[in-house]
């Protein structure tokens, strides 16, 4: 071999080992950027691209993460097989990130089936989720399907269809409320005279219910049998009735009022004017609800997407100022039907009235039943927050009353705006109750959404889109054109 290949034997040999430490060192920095990496909370290494948001949580639930005073064990069961789903995974991650008190866990239920066994967890489904007070050992499963969950709706021909849902954030937050509060809330509906029922007809009512720890009785309440209130209610519910009051029961609504009770109206008598006694519990606390229907002629305040019944599907303006409004401040609300909630006068007690939701300055209201329409320039209420301080008992009672019989309803087949109509609910039984810590959390449709406009809205995009953006594309083109000429 002549020196000139041993030289350049030599610098193969330098550069390959050169080559090798410098692959060595890039590895080495790979493997510690991944250790720092998987480190750092869950919130900063996952990203959503799904349209759903797997990966964050509302402002509600941060706030009630970082002002919990009580430990919190969180665990996610693996399948058959030792694995454990992505998602669920990533949300449990994310709530142990924002509270130093919650501890979160895997559980394989191979290896510790005694597990299971002391939660009630043996018929669950795999990625089922047990949250745990470890000092009271207080604790809530939940199941997978209640995470990831379909309900059978229906469309406008009357097909019917599959909407699912994601529920991770909702249900954890649910369940940390739930084994960390000390207060139980008790909600009471009344029954017997036609009117619906939480228990059967809003289940998606039921449903923030039951995540705010909220105890609904298990049958609707019957004044014709008990002949009062019971003195564990805490908030009293009195939906839109088919049939009149008796004069004794509507005695028992006065007398539960004026001890300082709660009571939350959904009520629009549009249908039932003859509803004397019902009317004179309202009036008991200077409430009065008009007999007829609200059309509202401001095409910023009504629902484009409802077409000919969108003048009936009110988008009323907020009192953003109303602490019953947080968390929805910035959303819309739907009165669909409604009817306006005025003060009236009474020597029962002295009413202090919080406007909620109203329309706009420019609005109708038509009386079905007489075939007659009025024509109104003031702002009228829907949802009216009263305080009334009775003067022979000296108590205060709160009442909230919404003239809107179908409130609680998917009217539009829309979960946004029905969810949003449910929290003034859910924190007005808050308000009322004195609930610690209630919190709801809507689940997440993995459906297509739509956007919700005013009618305003819709006219304005129309000239902007169909109009003023094609009108620009020619002026465009004519400049260009004439531009070249001019060369």
């Amino acid at each position: 071999m002549n020196s000139k290949e041993k030289i350049n034997r030599s610098i193969q040999f330098k550069n390959g080992s050169y080559s090798s430490v410098l692959t060595l060192i890039v590895i080495a920095i790979v493997v510690v950027i991944n250790l720092a990496v998987r480190s750092l909370p869950a919130t900063v290494t996952t990203f959503n691209t799904s349209g759903v948001d797997y990966y964050s949580i509302g402002d509600s639930t941060e706030n009630m993460l970082k002002s919990l005073d009580k430990d919190v064990n969180v665990y996610l069961l693996s399948d058959s097989k030792g694995s454990y789903n992505e998602y669920i995974d990533t949300i449990c991650s994310i709530f142990s990130d924002a509270s130093e008190r919650v501890e979160y866990k895997h559980v394989d239920v191979v290896i510790e089936p005694d597990f299971a066994a002391k939660y009630n967890a043996r018929e669950a489904a795999a990625y089922s989720v047990v949250v745990e007070n470890p000092v009271t050992g207080k604790y809530r499963l939940i199941d997978f399907n209640e995470i990831y969950y379909y309900n059978t709706l229906y469309d406008e021909s009357g097909e019917p269809y599959n909407a699912y849902y994601y529920d991770g954030e909702g249900q954890l937050a649910s369940a940390i409320n739930y084994v960390t509060s000390d207060k139980t809330v008790n909600l009471y509906e009344i029954g017997g005279h036609g009117e619906p029922s939480f228990l059967t007809n809003y289940v998606n009512v039921k449903d923030a219910f039951e995540k705010n720890n909220y105890t609904l009785s298990e049958s609707p309440l019957s004044l014709k049998d008990t002949q009062a209130v019971p003195e564990d209610c805490d908030v009293l519910f009195m939906l839109t009735p088919s049939s009149d009051y008796s004069k004794a029961e509507a005695d028992a609504v006065k007398s539960y009022i004026s001890n300082g009770g709660n009571v939350i109206v959904i009520y629009n008598n549009i249908y039932n004017a003859e509803l004397t006694n019902f009317k004179d519990i309202l009036s008991y606390a200077g409430i009065s609800v008009t007999d007829g229907l609200m059309i509202e002629e401001d095409k910023n305040y009504y629902y484009a997407a409802m077409g000919s019944y969108a003048p009936y599907a009110l988008i009323p303006k907020r009192n953003v100022e109303s602490s019953l409004l947080s968390g929805i401040e910035d959303s819309y609300l739907l009165a669909f039907y409604a009817s306006s909630v005025t003060q009236t006068e009474t020597s029962s007690c002295v009413p202090q009235f919080t406007e909620l939701l109203t329309s706009s300055s420019n609005h109708k209201i038509v009386y079905f039943e007489d075939q007659y329409t009025v024509d109104y320039t003031e702002p009228a209420s829907i949802a009216s927050y009263v305080k009334a301080d009775f003067n022979d008992t000296g108590k205060s009672a709160n009442l909230l009353v919404v003239g809107c019989a179908m409130f609680l309803e998917d009217a539009a087949n829309d979960t946004a705006l029905v969810n949003n109509n449910i929290k003034l609910i859910t924190n007005s039984i808050k308000e009322m109750s004195g609930a610690e810590n209630g919190i709801y959390v809507e689940p997440k449709g993995l459906d297509e959404r739509f956007n919700i406009t005013t009618q305003s809205q819709v006219n304005l995009f129309s000239i902007v889109y169909l109009g003023l953006i094609p009108l620009a594309f020619i002026l465009a083109g004519i400049t260009v054109t004439v531009i070249r000429r001019a060369r």
